[in-house]
């Protein structure tokens, strides 16, 4: 293995170490929310394009066609998107 790749993977593990540090403060600060743009698609169909930190997709390892499960849970407060990385292989 070559210096390089070393120095990727310390990298990498590094960014990681961060984005977890980030992550306990947010849970202790927020709950474990994390807050994301919503943008109007603009194409007339109501649609919106939600757009995540890349902190959280880093720190739940979400790629390119990872697919996710959306819930609105009502609570008390108001209501919540609840948003879950879908397990099941079949689509």
């Amino acid at each position: 293995m070559s210096n390089e790749n070393n120095f990727d993977d310390l990298d990498a593990a590094i960014r990681k170490m961060v984005v977890v540090g980030k992550w306990l403060d947010d849970l202790d600060n927020y709950g474990g929310s994390w807050l994301c743009d919503v943008q109007d698609a603009e194409d007339g169909s109501g649609d919106a394009i939600l757009t995540f930190p890349d902190e959280l997709v880093m720190l739940k390892g979400w790629k390119e066609g990872t697919v996710l499960n959306m819930e609105i849970e009502q609570r008390p407060t108001g209501n919540v998107l609840i948003i879950t990385e879908k397990k099941d292989e079949s689509i």
